[in-house]
């Protein structure tokens, strides 16, 4: 009897704690749907942020735009929107730490996606933050181990990091230059890496056959993102051969290369000057066609025309814009 009485208390014991944990899984599956359609909903909101932020961006109300953003990324900290398009506004003033932390969350948002990575690590950079670079430059090419791009950010890094770095940094270099052979960067890199070992001869050859690659025409603009920065790295190429036509006594061909250097540099001062100068008055019709006609000089067509069709809508009589205009057929 008391056996009999003993069984059905424990199935009575059994039945009510496996009811309570039935029921406590149902409840927790009821927070996490609650908490899934709360997240949903401020994902979708924070969309439509973005979305009113980019309209904004459109209109040329960039602070607007950037407060929307801030409000999405503050409503969904893990969509990855926001906190790119923030980034990159930051980057184009050049406040490089505040892109950096945006482009952090952004990253922590999406970890895989490479080409934010990259776009992380150029921002560190510019930020002087060089403590996790090569970490981040390792991790670029484990998720991506065919991308020319994270292999050059990688040696380009260790090219920098001193002797005991430089045969793991060539090789780096070697395999972006064979994924992507007319891209300058790991043939400018490499160069100037020869030129460190002091094998002078394959400096030159690299230096020679990077000075080429910096003048593909447009393509060279984008492979550089920007004319300025093409003309940069062609100053930085006749300056390194300058120096190896130096070691190597070749007087003639040192002093053609420093008048290449110089013309680079004059280039550069008379971009610079003129991007200040419109900085001052957005409207200087005249500063805008100097500097399309510089970008025109510089093999830079897109950003010439970019700037004429700014010109254009300021004052489209403008007897310059029409001499300009007709460079550019389409216009017609």
């Amino acid at each position: 009897m008391k056996s009999a009485r003993s069984n059905r208390n424990a199935r009575r014991f059994a039945f009510t704690l496996l009811a309570g944990v039935v029921g406590a899984c149902f409840a927790l599956a009821g927070t996490r749907w609650l908490r899934s359609a709360q997240a949903a909903e401020r994902e979708q909101q924070a969309r439509s942020l973005v979305q009113t932020g980019m309209e904004l961006a459109k209109r040329g109300e960039v602070e607007g735009a950037m407060k929307h953003w801030g409000e999405a990324a503050a409503l969904a900290p893990h969509f990855l929107e926001p906190h790119a398009l923030q980034a990159r506004v930051y980057w184009s003033r050049r406040q490089f730490r505040q892109a950096a932390e945006s482009f952090e969350a952004a990253h922590r948002a999406q970890p895989e996606e490479v080409e934010l990575l990259l776009e992380l690590i150029t921002t560190l950079k510019a930020a002087g933050n060089q403590s996790r670079i090569e970490s981040l430059c390792r991790k670029a090419v484990q998720l991506a181990p065919k991308h020319p791009k994270a292999h050059a950010y990688l040696g380009i890094h260790l090219a920098h990091q001193g002797p005991q770095a430089w045969a793991e940094a060539a090789r780096e270099l070697e395999i972006a230059h064979k994924a992507t052979p007319r891209m300058p960067i790991p043939v400018i890199e490499l160069g100037g890496l020869r030129q460190r070992e002091q094998r002078t001869k394959d400096a030159e050859f690299l230096l020679q056959r990077a000075w080429r690659l910096l003048h593909q025409g447009p393509q060279t603009v984008a492979f550089l993102e920007s004319g300025a920065e093409v003309e940069l790295r062609r100053a930085e190429v006749a300056y390194n051969l300058t120096s190896v036509y130096r070691q190597l006594g070749r007087e003639v061909e040192r002093d053609q290369w420093l008048q290449k250097f110089r013309r680079c540099e004059a280039i550069t001062d008379r971009r610079r000057k003129l991007n200040h100068e419109l900085q001052q008055n957005r409207k200087a019709v005249d500063k805008l066609l100097d500097l399309s006609e510089l970008e025109i000089e510089t093999e830079n067509p897109q950003e010439a025309e970019r700037l004429i069709r700014q010109a254009n809508q300021l004052a489209p009589h403008h007897p310059r814009v029409a001499e300009l205009l007709k460079r550019f057929p389409q216009w017609d």
